[in-house]
Formats: structure tokens, sequence, C-alpha cells
């Protein structure tokens, strides 16, 4: 969903296009909904919960996983009402879930034997990762965010 979600976030603020900010946001917000139904299912029936809450372990980073999904579902559902022609909005948006995308590159990794060049691999993958999230979270996303609140307060109080 974040790969999904911050592409068509991204072309909607390259097109400055709404609606497709709209579609872009509705993979976060759904997914946060997906989840809560999941682990509310896992919770009232844990027989027959299935991936990824369907063990103890899984469910023990439920809250933490809630946590992960309220900014998306709380701000997300705000930007949606009020703010999907706002083009600092879609790139904040496309930056939020575009970040931990490079971390995924590394999942083809895991099945395989532990070596020292895997881990090299995975090691130079997860610093370019982390360089990634940082250029987009501080360099990117801080300056829009302070630039972004006084508009939002102006107009919606």
């Amino acid at each position: 969903h974040h790969g999904c979600g911050a592409g068509i976030a991204l072309l909607s603020f390259l097109l400055g296009s709404p609606r497709l900010f709209l579609l872009g946001l509705s993979f976060e917000i759904g997914e946060g909904v997906q989840h809560a139904l999941q682990i509310a299912h896992a919770r009232a029936w844990p027989a027959r919960a299935t991936a990824p809450f369907h063990s103890a372990d899984a469910m023990a980073l439920a809250p933490y996983i809630l946590l992960h999904h309220s900014l998306g579902l709380l701000g997300g559902s705000v930007a949606h009402l009020y703010l999907s022609d706002n083009a600092d909005v879609q790139l904040l948006t496309a930056l939020l879930l575009g970040a931990a995308l490079p971390y995924y590159t590394t999942l083809p990794l895991v099945p395989l034997r532990p070596s020292d060049r895997i881990a090299r691999v995975e090691l130079l993958v997860q610093v370019c990762a982390f360089s990634f999230i940082v250029w987009t979270r501080f360099v990117h996303f801080l300056p829009l965010a302070w630039r972004l609140a006084p508009a939002i307060c102006e107009a919606h109080g």
C-alpha cells in the first residue's frame, strides 16, 4: 500500500490532481481500517485469525501497528476531506508513504542463506534506505510541514 499510495500521491502532486490524491491516499486509509478490523477479528476469534495477526507474537505487535496506522487514518482522513487540492499536502503524503519503500528492497534477501556477501549487500541497502528516510523526512518533510501549518490554521481554524 505504501508503494501504490506514494506513487499515486506523487503523480497527483506533479499533475495537480486532487482526484488522484484521493485515490492514492485511499490506500493508506484503507490499510489502516483493514488492519484495525483484522486485529478486532483476531481478538474476538483467535482460533480463526489469519495472517498477519495469527499468532500471539504477531498480536503483541498489534498496538504498534494501530499507532503506525493512526497517522494515516486520522491525518489522512482530514487531508482527504479538506486538503486534497493542496499541493504541499500532496507532496507531504507522497514523502511520508514513500520514505520506507527502499527498506522493502531487502526483503528478497531474507530467505537466502546468511553469508558475508549477502550481509554486505543488505547493509548497503539499509544505509541507503536510512539516508533516503533522513532526506525525505528532514530535508523535505519538516520545511513542508512548517510552511503548511499556518496555512491550515488560517483556512480551517
